[in-house]
């Protein structure tokens, strides 16, 4: 019914009744023309000296009888509903902590048992540990020409109040206590060194200034004096750790302690750093270096330009669920290879899974084993080149086959992760080196790593496949790109609490996700044979309108309350002024 053929019925009107409402609401599909056609059956009421409150009953029923009978209508037109399956938390395997050292695994269980949580989280956190002890002093050479380093990049998710922190300090203790010995011991030294290089800048100042005045001071008298600065050896407080630190800031410390550094932390922090949360020119440059030890320098204005030759870092954090996803999304982390550099571990919650709060203390002599044996490590010093760990017979045939079971499936479960897959094997090489060095210490290169080692390595090296895999196909990257296309749409009309919208605010809504408009319909297209959503092409006399529908089953599912009805609607319709004119 046209506007004109609307306002012609209300005038051969002389009462009001149901049936007369009905019609008034049925002549038009258009939202905005409907609230107009409301407003003209008040003023035609009022004429008629009808109460008006009682249309406006009557048109709330019409609305919810409509309203229902487009969900009946919907409820048929949905396909079969067909979630998108999570990743089967089954399949993470537990931590294999007797392949751990002696002296790591009880230290490992004592922890576990003490702060009741789960091994996972111990375990992974010691193996950064030790890393960060023996990075950059040794080298695992696989073959002729394939030496990796033996540092590790660790990455534990666990949601909030799991005891990340706790697990973080019991374990780093040891190396904080050594620092601060070395700091005491070495005091002489950094303060003999801070006033000789003060005095000598000084130097070079006054002269500098004075040949700029009277020049009365030769070029040579100011050289000597730079280069007796330039030769002056530094000495510095000895620092192991560093929290979430800046690219800049990160090679600066490194550049300060013989080229290492370990980044460890119970937040997520330093991806926010890294994304550029705090500044739009950020170079991930040295974190993805020090994991290779490819030379890294940094050129600062006004100052003298920074340059690491053999860098070493370990990183280790703990994150919560919601950071990791954010990690896994980001395109730059992913393109440039960062977050295939990083083991994962996802451990199963403890949370309302029967902690106890009687638990076993963790004994000294698992302290004192603990702290001797990193200690010994942390003691073990640095040469001009890392020493060479080889291969034992048993070790290389044994890693020789775990290359080859790799290898066999990147066409089948590494095909979507294959960037972090391709690093597995040298990850493992990297393990076996930690585990060799816990046991032989500063004689590890006098023996060749081990048939046992390499198996321990490469059973440890499992777990982490197992949650990687879930990792990653939690944060959709197994997924096809029309399955992400479709979950970001889900996940986009959800954060509007709304259960139907038009076609044309959708667009809007993920402006600037989709290219084009062919990729977004494919991936509704997904949603709707999964029975997600369904579309209804709705005629308002110009180009059809289209609206998108959210399926009641779906919502039941994740609990959301649906919209308030058109009925209520209408209740609660603030209605223009212009229009009441």
């Amino acid at each position: 019914m046209t506007e004109s053929e609307f306002q012609n019925f209300l005038k051969g009107l002389h009462i009001i009744d149901r049936e007369i409402v009905d019609i008034a609401y049925l002549s038009t599909p258009d939202e905005e023309e409907r609230q107009k056609r409301f407003v003209s059956l008040l003023k035609k009421a009022e004429q008629l000296q009808a109460h008006t409150e009682e249309i406006e009953r009557l048109w709330n029923e019409a609305a919810a009888k409509v309203e229902e009978g487009q969900k009946e209508r919907l409820k048929r037109a949905f396909v079969p509903f067909v979630p998108f399956t999570p990743p089967d938390e089954s399949k993470k395997s537990l931590f294999p902590v007797n392949r751990l050292p002696d002296g790591i695994k009880e230290m490992v269980t004592a922890i576990a048992e003490s702060l009741q949580v789960p091994p996972d989280m111990p375990a992974t956190a010691a193996l950064g540990v030790v890393s960060a002890c023996i990075q950059g002093k040794f080298e695992v050479q696989v073959k002729p020409d394939w030496k990796e380093q033996a540092n590790l990049y660790i990455l534990v998710i666990a949601r909030p109040s799991e005891r990340k922190s706790p697990v973080l300090q019991i374990l780093t203790a040891p190396l904080y206590a050594y620092s601060k010995e070395q700091n005491f011991l070495r005091g002489p030294a950094i303060q003999e060194y801070q006033t000789k290089r003060k005095i000598i800048e000084g130097a070079i100042e006054s002269l500098t200034a004075r040949a700029s005045k009277k020049g009365d001071v030769g070029y040579f008298e100011i050289s000597e004096k730079q280069r007796e600065l330039e030769s002056l050896k530094p000495v510095h407080p000895v620092r192991l750790i560093a929290d979430d630190v800046t690219p800049e800031k990160l090679v600066s410390l490194m550049a300060a302690n013989d080229g290492k550094m370990a980044v460890i932390s119970a937040e997520g922090g330093l991806f926010d750093i890294l994304a550029g949360l705090y500044s739009l020119n950020v170079n991930i440059d040295p974190f993805l270096k020090a994991y290779t030890g490819d030379s890294i320098q940094i050129d600062r204005q006004g100052r003298p330009s920074e340059i690491i030759d053999n860098p070493a870092l370990t990183m280790l954090l703990m994150i919560q669920p919601s950071v990791l996803e954010k990690i896994i999304e980001n395109g730059k982390f992913n393109g440039r290879g960062l977050t295939a550099r990083f083991l994962y571990s996802y451990p199963m919650s403890m949370i309302g899974k029967g902690r106890k709060f009687e638990t076993d203390p963790i004994g000294e002599d698992n302290k004192e084993v603990y702290e001797s044996l990193l200690y010994s490590l942390l003691k073990i010093p640095l040469g001009d080149q890392p020493r060479i760990l080889t291969l034992s017979k048993e070790a290389y045939i044994l890693f020789s086959d775990w290359f080859y079971w790799i290898e066999d499936r990147f066409n089948n479960e590494f095909y979507k992760v294959e960037s972090w897959a391709g690093k597995l094997a040298g990850n493992t090489a990297r393990i076996a080196g930690v585990l060799h060095c816990c046991q032989h210490q500063e004689r590890g290169a006098d023996y060749p790593i081990s048939g046992k080692a390499m198996q321990d390595a490469i059973e440890i090296a499992k777990y982490f496949v197992d949650h990687a895999l879930f990792i990653f196909e939690k944060a959709g990257e197994t997924d096809t790109q029309a399955e992400k296309d479709a979950k970001y749409i889900l996940k986009r009309i959800d954060s509007t609490g709304l259960t139907e919208m038009s076609k044309r605010d959708l667009v809007r809504l993920c402006d600037g996700h989709f290219p084009s408009l062919g990729l977004m319909e494919s991936a509704l297209n997904i949603l709707t044979m999964r029975g997600y959503i369904q579309t209804e092409k709705i005629k308002t006399g110009g180009r059809p309108s289209e609206t998108v529908y959210l399926n009641p089953e779906y919502l039941t599912q994740k609990g959301q309350k649906g919209q308030k009805p058109n009925s209520e609607r209408v209740k609660n319709m603030k209605i223009a002024p212009s229009l009441l004119q």
